[in-house]
């Protein structure tokens, strides 16, 4: 018989956009009772003086954490973007771009 000992806390270092949507998904999506998520971020690193952009999925990320579209824009102070044109996106040969509507 094996015994499983069932995870009781995840701990995820490092804030940011990709730290805090983990913290978001695990915390949505894990039983806050059977398992605690914790966050451990630098106090010492202020916000970048640039607009951050996501892709148009990330509309459907916040509302499939049951987070209401508007409230979100209006609390993070985002606005929408017409576009946005990455250059050698992945490449320098300047056929390699990403261009498309982005949520900021």
């Amino acid at each position: 018989m094996t015994n499983i000992n069932p995870i009781k806390k995840i701990v995820i270092v490092g804030g940011g956009t990709s730290g805090w949507i983990a913290a978001s998904m695990l915390s949505y999506h894990l039983k806050a009772e059977l398992c605690e998520i914790e966050l451990v971020e630098s106090s010492d690193l202020g916000t970048i003086g640039i607009g951050e952009s996501t892709i148009p999925p990330v509309v459907r990320l916040i509302q499939n954490l049951g987070i209401d579209e508007q409230q979100f824009i209006q609390s993070t102070q985002a606005c929408f973007k017409l576009g946005i044109k990455f250059i050698d996106w992945r490449q320098k040969s300047g056929i390699d771009n990403y261009n498309g509507p982005k949520v900021a």
